[in-house]
C-alpha cells in the first residue's frame, strides 16, 4: 500500500512538472487560459473567478481587483484567454452547474444560485444555450447513463465538450458527429409518433 501511494505521488509531481515545463516553453500570449495564468493580473482575475464564481463579477470589478483599468484589462484578458472576461465567467459557471447537476439531491434553484444566477429561468436559458439541452434533461440523461453504465459495465455517456456540450459516448467521441445525427433522427421520429397520436 505504501509503494502505491509513493508511485501515485511521483506521478502527480511528474505531471505538474511536465505542465510547468510546457508552459515555460510557450510563447507569451499562447497556451490559452493556462498560459494566461503566467500573467500576474490575468492569472489573479482567473483565480478570483474560480474562487468565487457566484459573486456578481463585472469587468470593472475584476479590473479594479487586479489593479488595471477596465479597457486594458478586458483587452489583455481576451487576448490571453481567448474570450472576454464575462464570456469566460459564464462558461465557467455553467460548467460548474453541469457538475452540480450530476450530484443527487441538489435542487435546480440551488444550482442556479450557487453558480451566480439570480433566477432559475435565466440559468436554464443560458445552460440550454451552451449545452443544447435543459438542465433537467441534462441531469436525467446523466443519471440514466450512469445507471446504465454501472449495471452494464459499459463506458458512460458524457457531454462532449469538443462538440459544444452535446452528448457522446466517452469511448467513441470520435464518432460524435454520427451519434449526434442518429440522436437527432431518433428525436424527430419520437416527435412524429407523439404528434400522430
Amino acid at each position: 500500500m505504501g509503494a502505491a501511494m509513493i508511485v501515485t505521488s511521483l506521478i502527480d509531481v511528474l505531471f505538474i512538472e511536465a505542465v510547468r515545463t510546457w508552459l515555460r516553453q510557450q510563447p507569451a500570449g499562447a497556451a490559452g487560459w493556462l498560459g494566461a495564468l503566467r500573467d500576474p493580473s490575468i492569472g489573479a482575475a482567473l483565480g478570483l473567478i474560480h474562487e468565487a464564481p457566484a459573486k456578481p463579477w463585472t469587468v470593472p470589478a475584476l479590473s479594479t481587483a487586479v489593479g488595471l483599468s477596465r479597457s486594458p484589462f478586458a483587452a489583455r484578458f481576451t487576448a490571453l484567454v481567448g474570450q472576454s472576461p464575462m464570456a469566460y465567467l459564464k462558461r465557467w459557471r455553467l460548467q460548474l452547474a453541469a457538475t452540480l447537476l450530476r450530484q443527487e439531491g441538489v435542487a435546480l434553484s440551488s444550482v442556479a444560485e450557487r453558480v451566480g444566477y439570480e433566477s432559475t429561468p435565466a440559468f436554464s436559458r443560458a445552460f440550454t444555450r451552451l449545452f443544447g439541452v435543459s438542465p433537467g434533461r441534462y441531469r436525467h440523461r446523466g443519471t440514466v447513463a450512469a445507471n446504465a453504465a454501472a449495471s452494464a459495465g459499459t463506458p458512460q455517456a458524457v457531454p462532449d465538450s469538443r462538440s459544444g456540450g452535446k452528448w457522446a459516448s466517452a469511448a467513441t467521441s470520435s464518432d460524435g458527429k454520427r451519434q449526434r445525427e442518429q440522436a437527432r433522427t431518433a428525436r424527430r421520429r419520437a416527435r412524429g409518433r407523439r404528434s400522430a397520436h
